[in-house]
């Protein structure tokens, strides 16, 4: 019964890891602009003229190092979680109790089973949606651009069209 229960869920898991993974990218983003603003601005006032190419690989590694770790260690799922998120779909904390309940086998779990997995057939699983809040919105707005134009800058001072920070 176990394994029926986890094919029923495994439509709704796949979307919420996606939503997960989709918040983890955007912090890490936040975090690889963050970086690529500091790096660019430190290159461009101590006169580096290959100073674009750190701030870009920090960037990147910072992408790549801070992605797996927003994920892994802030927004992985759990059965709960994902249980508490189909439940927002209308279905009364069903899932919850009955991932709660999975390892008893008494008559009223059974029925309580029974009548989670008739809600689950009924709900669409396309209703999980990906939620960005403002404050993230803003965050990677405002880190982009800060990020963006620092290394804008940095690569016009590299290409000779304008002085360095310190002059």
């Amino acid at each position: 019964m176990i394994e029926k229960n986890d094919q029923l869920l495994q439509k709704y898991r796949s979307r919420v890891i996606r939503a997960s993974f989709l918040k983890a990218l955007c912090c890490g983003l936040i975090i690889g602009c963050a970086f690529l603003f500091v790096s660019a601005t430190a290159c461009w006032f101590a006169g580096i003229t290959w100073g674009i190419w750190l701030s870009l690989g920090l960037c990147l590694a910072a992408v790549v190092i801070s992605v797996p770790a927003f994920y892994f260690l802030k927004f992985k799922p759990t059965a709960k979680t994902i249980a508490r998120r189909i439940d927002q779909l209308g279905l009364e904390e069903r899932v919850l109790t009955m991932v709660e309940l999975e390892k008893e086998d008494s008559y009223m779990a059974a029925k309580q089973r029974e009548d989670t997995i008739s809600a689950l057939r009924s709900a669409d699983h396309m209703l999980i949606r990906f939620v960005v809040t403002v404050a993230m919105l803003v965050s990677i707005s405002v880190s982009g651009v800060l990020g963006v134009g620092m290394g804008t800058v940095s690569a016009l001072y590299a290409g000779g069209f304008i002085p360095s920070g310190k002059e």
